[in-house]
């Protein structure tokens, strides 16, 4: 069981922190992604995605850090 919790915190890790530095590259494929289904997007409604990533990512620090107090981290 920790082996799986191990590789799913990474997983998770890595998902969020390539989010956050890699979205003003990809948004621009995502864009021309999403104009297939609605030609009326542009890419002001594609970066609106960035602070709302980092706005959701604030209480999930949060509880991860209560989660590494409560259980303990492991190295």
């Amino acid at each position: 069981m920790d082996g799986v919790v191990a590789v799913t915190g990474s997983c998770l890790c890595f998902l969020v922190l390539g989010t956050i530095f890699i979205w003003g590259n990809v948004a621009i494929y995502i864009t021309s992604y999403l104009r297939q289904f609605n030609p009326d997007v542009t890419l002001e409604d594609t970066f609106i995605v960035l602070p709302i990533i980092v706005i959701a990512k604030a209480p999930v620090n949060y509880l991860g850090a209560r989660l590494c107090a409560y259980y303990g981290t492991r190295m």
